[in-house]
């Protein structure tokens, strides 16, 4: 009578090796190509060894190898349907903004000013944001406005700081953290494609920092010309 198979007995080197293709990989920038690598090699080797097995021992299988060769192609599925989950939400979460999220996580933050109380800024405040600005390029862009006061916002989904300054005259620049940052956004402010008729809306960005500048209409003639070279 053959002995019962033992549980120690279901996970062979390549079992392991297969399991241990996920594990030994960090979650660094290039983490997609690495999990592709590690996951195709691991898969490559647990199938030439089942095809050399099936080869020499097709005519004796025996209960132990047949179980061995199922838990090897159900891990290699696993590992397979799970990559390619990890793969598509890590792609997914990393993709930059369209300018349609954009503008809905603006329209959000705006309606939130509307429910918020401004905080009048100190002189030195003024100062030291005024320069922020200046530093990024914002000021350079704009004529006429004024800053006074501000907003510490709560931030939706993807993005990681919203403040909110008061420029007088209802015009809001929102000063956003966005570490994925947004697709055709650069450091010249541009017109979002606003779906509000009483508001307008500018946008740039710099690093992980993209700033929003939202009115009326008006707010058009605060727009410096952009330069040509």
């Amino acid at each position: 009578m053959s002995e019962p198979i033992r549980e120690k007995n279901l996970y062979d080197e390549t079992d392991r090796h297969l399991m241990a293709a996920l594990q030994a990989v960090d979650v660094p920038t290039d983490v997609l190509s690495r999990l592709e690598r590690s996951l195709q090699v691991a898969l490559r080797e647990q199938e030439l060894l089942v095809s050399s097995s099936l080869a020499e021992q097709v005519p004796k299988v025996r209960p132990a190898d047949s179980t061995l060769w199922n838990r090897r192609n159900a891990i290699a599925a696993t590992l397979a349907a799970g990559v390619g989950g990890i793969v598509l939400g890590f792609r997914q979460l990393s993709q930059p903004l369209t300018q349609a999220q954009l503008v809905a996580r603006t329209q959000d933050l705006l309606d939130q000013v509307q429910r918020t109380q401004w905080q009048t800024l100190t002189d030195s405040e003024a100062v030291a944001i005024k320069r922020s600005l200046q530093n990024i390029g914002f000021l350079r862009q704009v004529r006429s406005v004024s800053l006074a006061r501000c907003i510490q916002l709560q931030p939706p989904r993807n993005i990681h700081r919203a403040t909110a300054y008061d420029f007088g005259g209802k015009l809001v620049l929102l000063d956003l953290i966005i570490e994925r940052g947004v697709q055709r956004i650069s450091h010249s402010l541009s017109e979002l494609p606003w779906s509000r008729s009483d508001t307008v809306a500018f946008a740039m960005s710099s690093e992980q920092r993209t700033l929003v500048f939202a009115g009326p209409a008006s707010i058009r003639a605060h727009i410096l010309p952009a330069q040509t070279t």
